[in-house]
């Protein structure tokens, strides 16, 4: 079992299996890092202008919480409670352009929203197209699917 971090190219619903994805399917619709190289793909983003630790986030902030269903156990269905769960996954903390790095922290799917990767490809391009050793070659073209979609989603 390999331990990292997987990056998926979604819908605008946030949703990564979708059928448009699934008939187009293209390589850099994933980014795979492992747990060894997640650290160096965020300070990559950062030392090129595209990444930011955004201001207002804390990882001490407490996390939603489901409501007790009839049977006495949590209702992680209830609809109230996922989209309390999806609005923090989904939140930047700090209207910057760009890519909040604390969503680049867990692999708990966290979801970088179309905008923060068009931001992002905008600061690198304005920045000179700098080529961090993060990076590889694999971020750019990943980013540009992920702007072109609703984003990305990181497990």
């Amino acid at each position: 079992m390999f331990v990292g971090y997987d990056h998926y190219v979604c819908n605008e619903e946030g949703n990564c299996q979708t059928d448009e994805l699934q008939t187009n399917y293209q390589d850099d619709l994933y980014l795979r890092r492992g747990i060894g190289s997640q650290g160096a793909f965020r300070n990559a983003l950062e030392d090129a202008g595209m990444g930011y630790w955004a201001v207002g986030h804390s990882e001490d902030m407490p996390w939603p919480r489901p409501p007790i269903g009839a049977d006495g156990k949590p209702d992680c269905d209830d609809p109230g409670f996922e989209r309390e769960l999806l609005h923090r996954l989904k939140h930047s903390f700090d209207e910057r352009p760009g890519i909040p790095l604390h969503k680049l922290v867990m692999n708990e799917g966290w979801w970088v929203t179309k905008v923060e990767c068009a931001t992002a490809l905008e600061l690198w391009e304005r920045n000179g197209q700098p080529m961090p050793d993060g990076f590889r070659d694999d971020v750019i073209p990943f980013l540009r699917q992920a702007a072109k979609h609703g984003g990305f989603r990181t497990f």
